[in-house]
């Protein structure tokens, strides 16, 4: 993921990291679910997954 360290911490959801990771305007932190889970590798990697265990049927 591309990101930035901020400077002090937003956001109260997440852990480690995530309040003071920023992914363009918002921290880790700061995003719902559903945008984390766009900018997220390891959203994206069980999506390429999925994929491939579909085509397998």
């Amino acid at each position: 993921v591309d990101g930035e360290i901020t400077y002090s911490p937003r956001g109260t959801d997440g852990f480690g990291y995530d309040p003071i990771f920023a992914v363009g305007e918002k921290t880790l932190a700061e995003m719902t679910i559903t945008e984390k889970n766009q900018v997220s590798h390891r959203a994206r990697a069980l999506e390429e997954f999925r994929k491939w265990y579909v085509s397998l049927r």
